[in-house]
C-alpha cells in the first residue's frame, strides 16, 4: 500500500491521541470494503439537525451507532464528505473515506466533527 501525505496525516491523528497503536492501526488499514457497494443517492444539501458539537467534538457514544454502516460526515473546516468508520477511539475516529472514485484510509478526531449522520 502507497502511503501518500493525507494517509500519514490521518495515521499521526490517530497515533498521537493514543486511541490506536501501530499494530491495530495497520491491521485496520488492510480492511476491504467490497468494490461493488455503490452509496445511495441523497439530498445532502443541508446539514442534519442534530445538537452541535461541543468544545470537546463529538460524544464517542453519539458516533458509535456509525460503525461499520455508511456515514455523511460534516467538518467544522467546512468539509463534508461519505466516510465508513470502522475504528472508534476516546478522542478520535478512523475508517475509510470516499474521494469520489475509491475508499482512502483516514482518520480525524472527534472534535473536528461538526455533524454527522448514518446511514
Amino acid at each position: 500500500m502507497t502511503i501518500n501525505k493525507e494517509d500519514s496525516a490521518a495515521e499521526e491523528i490517530l497515533l498521537a491521541d493514543g486511541d490506536l497503536s501501530r499494530e491495530q492501526l495497520e491491521a485496520l488499514k488492510s480492511f476491504t470494503i467490497a468494490s461493488d457497494e455503490i452509496l445511495t443517492p441523497v439530498d445532502l444539501s443541508s446539514k442534519p439537525c442534530l445538537p452541535e458539537a461541543g468544545p470537546a467534538g463529538i460524544d464517542p457514544g453519539a458516533i458509535e451507532p456509525c460503525l461499520f454502516r455508511y456515514t455523511y460526515i460534516w467538518l467544522e473546516n467546512g468539509h463534508q464528505f461519505w466516510f465508513y468508520p470502522v475504528f472508534l477511539g476516546k478522542r478520535s475516529i478512523a475508517g475509510y473515506r470516499w474521494d469520489g472514485s475509491r475508499w482512502v484510509f483516514y482518520g480525524v478526531t472527534l472534535r473536528q466533527i461538526e455533524s454527522f449522520v448514518c446511514y
